[in-house]
């Protein structure tokens, strides 16, 4: 689509698409999408069921229902979605998915669950933009007790940088690089190690503060800490300073000797936790509240998309890479653009989402498809008969192929014994050889050098047993 290039690289944009709200952009690239196939729209009560378990997770009740089945308004779908959306069940709806994106339904930690849902439940109350919260989850430290609940996230991975690494790339950028830790993917080209240490490197001086056993521990930075890497498989090595996918290592101030800390740490004060004067956690937080990276609103439009449509536009949700295209490419730009143009406003972007006839496509196949469909299905059918018979055919290859490698496996038995029984052998044969080797070496040198009678009698002495080879006797022979 032209006008989606236009768009993409500033140019402005021909008469009336630039007004046309998101759900219609959106729908247009479904509809013209080169996988073609749509269903046709849903009935009133598909709709409703289908919006009350997205907006609210449950199902209508019999009034609702009634109230807007018999709503003859042509503008009652935008309706219902508006007082939905202002609902505490949407806030609670709403909780529980950020909860279960972000914390993986874990339960009681250094940061309690009710602190947590708390934090959650007034973000959402507020309609906080997903950067602002993001950025707050990630800078959390847990030293203000009314704000402790955003520090769950990193508090419930055991403040360990590897599981913070990860969890950050998944939950935040889209990208799972768990297995670029020691090396590049083996599978995906695009997750270097390098990536992997650029997120690491914004984590690795991030601690758990906790003199006190019993008072609760808090985040806390140390103020240096190089990252440093190795690949195990080329031996290539690198050094990392903070980056995000995508971009270049963040810049640094120098920090003059002896200036290192805000707050330094004091032997008397235990429990006044040391402050630095430079965070790289801070810096992580700060860019993902600029929201300028593309990774970061992929994959957050992403996962809204799935959250209402039941697939994301890229499954898995966490596995962004050019080996795994979104079904629609050009409709998942449209929707990282404006999440970012809409300033990251959750609500507003999950309305534009469930306003699309793709939200609102009937679940039954066209009448017209199902006959095709079953007109097809005769056809293949011959082809599927074959398809069965020749998988049938290659299973009895198979056992066949493994009945032979345990027959040959039988027959080779006594070849295998044997062999173990000759190994014992030869090395009693070496022993002995290496027991009698000096007596030979001088019967050969006697041989060969001692002239006329003292050879003879040389080597009568060697040929003597040992306890006989007195001078006299051996001579006598």
């Amino acid at each position: 689509m032209l006008w989606c290039f236009l768009r993409t690289w500033g140019f402005p944009l021909p008469g009336g698409l630039a007004a046309d709200p998101l759900h219609v952009q959106g729908d247009r690239l479904v509809t013209e999408s080169p996988l073609g196939l749509v269903s046709g729209s849903s009935d009133d009560g598909e709709f409703l069921r289908r919006l009350y378990l997205a907006i609210v997770g449950r199902i209508p009740s019999v009034g609702e229902t009634r109230v807007f089945l018999d709503d003859k308004s042509p503008t009652k779908r935008a309706a219902v979605v508006d007082r939905l959306m202002g609902t505490p069940a949407y806030v609670r709806r709403m909780t529980n998915v950020l909860d279960v994106m972000l914390s993986e339904r874990r339960g009681d930690g250094e940061v309690k669950r009710g602190e947590w849902e708390a934090f959650l439940k007034r973000s959402i109350e507020s309609n906080k933009p997903w950067n602002v919260l993001a950025s707050e989850i990630l800078g959390a430290d847990a030293v203000d007790a009314k704000q402790r609940g955003r520090a769950k996230f990193l508090m419930d991975r055991g403040v360990e940088v590897n599981q913070m690494t990860r969890e950050v790339g998944r939950m935040f950028f889209g990208v799972d690089l768990q297995c670029a830790q020691c090396h590049n993917h083996p599978l995906i080209d695009d997750y270097l190690q390098k990536d992997y240490y650029g997120i690491y490197a914004f984590l690795n001086r991030t601690y758990l503060f906790k003199p006190d056993k019993k008072k609760p521990g808090v985040l806390a930075e140390r103020p240096g800490g190089g990252v440093a890497f190795k690949s195990v498989f080329t031996g290539d090595a690198g050094v990392s300073r903070p980056r995000l996918l995508g971009e270049r290592q963040i810049d640094e101030p120098a920090i003059a000797a002896g200036k290192e800390y805000k707050v330094k740490p004091d032997k008397k004060k235990k429990n006044l936790r040391p402050v630095p004067t430079y965070n790289r956690r801070e810096q992580l937080a700060k860019l993902v509240l600029g929201g300028n990276n593309r990774f970061f609103a992929r994959n957050m439009a992403n996962r809204l998309w799935a959250l209402v449509m039941g697939r994301g536009l890229v499954e898995p949700l966490d596995l962004h890479h050019s080996d795994n295209p979104p079904s629609h490419p050009e409709l998942l730009n449209l929707l990282s653009e404006q999440f970012v143009a809409m300033k990251f406003d959750v609500r507003g972007f999950l309305r534009e989402l469930v306003l699309t006839r793709t939200f609102a496509r009937g679940s039954s196949l066209p009448a017209d498809l199902v006959a095709r469909s079953a007109r097809a299905g005769q056809l293949l059918g011959p082809v599927v008969a074959a398809d069965k018979k020749l998988a049938a055919e290659v299973e009895s290859a198979d056992k066949r192929v493994e009945a032979a490698f345990v027959a040959e496996g039988k027959a080779n038995e006594p070849v295998v014994a044997l062999a173990k029984t000759l190994k014992p052998a030869n090395d009693k044969v070496a022993a002995e050889k290496k027991k009698h080797d000096p007596a030979a070496k001088a019967l050969a040198a006697c041989r060969q050098e001692a002239p006329g009678k003292s050879r003879r009698w040389v080597c009568r002495w060697l040929r003597a047993p040992a306890g006989a080879r007195g001078g006299g006797e051996v001579a006598r022979r």
